[in-house]
């Protein structure tokens, strides 16, 4: 114990003065609205299989039409795409698909190693309208930097109405230093509320003893209705708990005011139905790394589920991943969060489709508006974008997006989307990060837009292939 204290003095005497000389974080100019630059995206196909419960195998469905988006502005790692329904709304899905590519829903997305937040917006598809199953026509759009934060990985919109205020922005860097916008700052990460008129940190803040040096935050998503907001700490390097000063946990923060977030009321680890925090080394191992809350319980207007994505490892074919649906509750006369139940889920994906040792980096989720759950996977023996039915079952999973960029491997870093496979006017974007001889540093990402409205078969099918 001792060791560990000494660790973390050592870590805060280190990081808090160099914290203190500036802040990272700033939204841009015009936020957030800033001044874009006209961009042309890059189409390819991908490939859609079906998973075979009783054979374990996959059965090729045909191909989908997708976009690429690579540019020269992005480090190493696009991460946590986050497409808000009030924009799908505002698009009016239901139109025909030739009205509604005019202009797609605007996309935002992370750089973490960059410290920069992105945003595609303007999107013209009507080179290639969703469900045209066109090939070979390029989308256009406008890229736009929304601001810096130190390491940003995921975000949650904070909304008034249908009115875009901010985001909570959860972000880390466990190498500390942070390039951004120029500033001095080191900090390992924290949760912080990003709005026109600057920054607020959530957390960790005092009397927190990280609060001057941070912490490495991955992922973040709220319950609006009741307030509160999940966000995981992850560090990728697999230190067990009991040598970790400070393990990574999944944490709640019950926000003060969901409109114009400035504090957690009430903050604290979230513990499973036993009183076990849930911490790195929990059950079958690793940390929570992806999050996504899901559905209410409709018996209990202060309950809902929230999946948990668990995973451990630096490889990108080893490892360990697996993931749980917790039944939280929310109570002001308990305690603040409380797990009511949890299971196991969707073990078709994660134990089913790779052989022991070789692990499939369960990574991001988000549930769609047909109650499917679409999982991101970002190690080699079977990594993509899968679509599992909400008991956990999977059912279609789309591969093809790792030798896009050629000499790297670009591997999936989280998912958004709107609609449903084989809806009209349905699309998933896919953030993928670059790895180059094992290091996750030298690559550029790839933002993927896959159409999955409709799937290509017969003759288009093997001349997309090239066949």
């Amino acid at each position: 114990m001792a060791g560990r204290t000494t660790v973390g003095v050592l870590a805060t005497a280190l990081v808090a003065p160099m914290h203190a000389l500036s802040n990272i974080c700033q939204p841009a100019t015009n936020y957030p609205d800033p001044v874009g630059r006209d961009i042309e995206l890059s189409p390819l196909t991908v490939t859609l299989d079906k998973w075979d419960e009783s054979s374990k195998l996959y059965i090729p469905q045909g191909l989908l039409s997708a976009q690429a988006l690579h540019a020269e502005e992005f480090a190493a790692m696009t991460h946590g795409p986050k497409i808000r329904k009030a924009d799908v709304r505002t698009r009016q899905r239901s139109s025909s698909p030739e009205e509604f590519a005019r202009s797609l829903p605007p996309v935002h997305f992370t750089g973490t190693d960059g410290d920069q937040v992105w945003m595609l917006d303007a999107i013209n598809a009507t080179a290639a309208p969703l469900g045209s199953a066109r090939m070979g026509s390029a989308w256009r759009g406008q890229l736009k930097m929304m601001g810096w934060s130190v390491a940003p990985s995921t975000m949650y919109p904070i909304e008034n109405g249908d009115s875009l205020q901010g985001f909570l922005i959860a972000g880390g860097n466990p190498f500390v230093m942070d390039p951004g916008n120029h500033s001095r700052q080191m900090s390992f990460g924290d949760v912080s509320f990003m709005d026109a008129s600057g920054c607020v940190k959530l957390f960790p803040v005092l009397p927190d003893p990280t609060a001057a040096t941070g912490r490495v935050m991955n992922t973040i998503d709220c319950h609006a209705r009741t307030g509160v907001c999940f966000f995981s700490a992850w560090k990728f390097d697999g230190t067990s708990s009991g040598l970790d000063p400070w393990p990574d946990c999944l944490w709640y923060c019950k926000v003060d005011n969901m409109s114009n977030p400035s504090k957690c009321d009430a903050v604290g680890v979230m513990a499973d139905e036993n009183g076990q925090h849930i911490c790195r080394d929990y059950r079958l191992g690793g940390g929570v790394h992806g999050l996504s809350v899901m559905h209410d319980d409709p018996d209990d207007p202060d309950s809902f589920d929230v999946l948990l994505v668990f995973t451990a490892g630096m490889g990108y074919v080893k490892g360990t991943s697996w993931m749980s649906m917790l039944r939280v509750s929310v109570s002001d006369t308990r305690r603040a969060v409380f797990t009511k139940s949890q299971r196991l889920w969707g073990a078709s994906l994660w134990n089913d489709t790779v052989t022991k040792p070789n692990d499939v980096g369960c990574d991001h989720a988000e549930l769609d508006e047909a109650g499917n759950v679409w999982v991101s996977t970002f190690r080699k023996r079977n990594a993509g974008l899968h679509m599992l039915d909400y008991a956990g079952n999977l059912q279609y999973s789309i591969h093809g997006f790792g030798d896009y960029v050629p000499a790297q491997y670009s591997y999936p870093a989280g998912v958004s989307g709107y609609g449903t496979l084989l809806q009209p006017n349905s699309m998933m974007a896919l953030a993928t990060s670059a790895e180059r001889g094992g290091l996750p540093i030298w690559g550029k990402g790839t933002m993927f837009f896959i159409d999955i409205s409709a799937v290509i078969t017969g003759a288009n099918a093997t001349r997309a292939a090239g066949l």
